[in-house]
């Protein structure tokens, strides 16, 4: 399946000498959890991850632009095993699944402010 990334030329600079994408699990780590206390990401992107479109470089572009404008495209070549595992936003369903989802995490995030992080049982 081919795939494209939109990414700002220093971090297509680093993929490509790199030959692949990098994860900083400590950084997110560290973004995620305060002390004893999870933080917990408002759905306004879709969290921490490796965003492609399929098939389409022009809305890889398009969505980088929304950032920076000293940016790259890169085409990747995945093997997928499951394409069901792919969420598909010009899917209907996939649509709805993630608007359902997103809306569980703002009221989770609602309640968490309202008692300041606290843990109720």
């Amino acid at each position: 399946m081919r795939l494209y990334h939109g990414t700002t030329t220093s971090n297509a600079q680093k993929i490509l000498k790199a030959g692949k994408f990098h994860s900083d699990l400590h950084g997110i780590e560290s973004i995620l959890y305060e002390g004893q206390r999870k933080k917990f990401k408002i759905p306004g992107s879709l969290g921490y991850g490796i965003y492609t479109f399929v098939d389409n470089p022009s809305m890889a572009l398009r969505f980088i632009n929304k950032f920076d404008m000293d940016n790259q495209v890169l085409q990747v070549n995945v093997d997928i095993e499951n394409p069901d595992n792919i969420l598909d936003f010009t899917n209907p369903n996939h649509q709805e699944q993630f608007r359902r989802f997103s809306q569980n995490l703002r009221n989770v995030q609602k309640a968490n402010d309202i008692f300041n992080g606290w843990i109720i049982e």
